[in-house]
């Protein structure tokens, strides 16, 4: 989990979040729990009858957007959440997004599991403190849950390497954006440990 810039704070009352992917296997879940906790959310995505639906259920906001191409509807908010993802797949400019919220002064959260895309949004931590914004990426199961249970297990030791891996289970409900970020490490080498080696 890779954060940069000064971050939300605790005491914070409804907050206006913009959920890219607010409709999808994670972002929903996540819709939900924000609308249960009295923000105020809009659910964004490419296809605006699936945000609607999905809002109309929840009680919340819905807009069509794409990350791509218009990015206006930023300002409007406080926080911009991207769970829709693979963010391995975000091409030439992968941090767009949250560039735009930097320059919008909306806070950014993302659920990248990407190792790469979470490292790199460290480039973004000069622009995030300027503009008094949180740039925080990786808020995924990997690494920030995994994370967090190596924290808690370790019990104050240092692991000099974690490894760790996760897929859903068979009854798990899978989206896209899920199943495109794990078959992307098909054909790929993969290190085995044997020993401490």
């Amino acid at each position: 989990m890779r954060a940069a810039g000064p971050c939300i704070s605790k005491a914070a009352a409804a907050v206006k979040v913009l959920l890219l992917g607010g409709y999808g296997v994670f972002g929903a879940r996540l819709a939900k729990f924000l609308v249960i906790d009295g923000h105020d959310v809009c659910i964004a995505g490419r296809s605006l009858r699936a945000a609607q639906t999905c809002a109309a259920e929840l009680g919340c906001r819905a807009i069509q957007m794409d990350r791509s191409l218009d990015l206006g509807a930023l300002t409007a908010h406080d926080v911009v959440i991207d769970a829709a993802g693979p963010f391995h797949t975000y091409g030439d400019d992968p941090y767009r997004l949250a560039r735009a919220a930097i320059a919008a002064g909306v806070h950014y959260l993302d659920l990248a599991d990407d190792a790469g895309f979470c490292a790199g949004i460290a480039a973004l931590d000069t622009d995030a403190r300027a503009a008094g914004v949180c740039v925080l990426s990786g808020l995924s199961s990997v690494p920030a849950l995994s994370s967090a249970a190596v924290r808690a297990l370790a019990g104050g030791e240092v692991p000099s390497v974690i490894d760790t891996a996760i897929l859903p289970g068979n009854r798990a409900p899978r989206g896209l954006s899920v199943m495109q970020s794990i078959l992307s490490q098909a054909g790929r080498p993969m290190p085995l440990w044997h020993g401490n080696q």
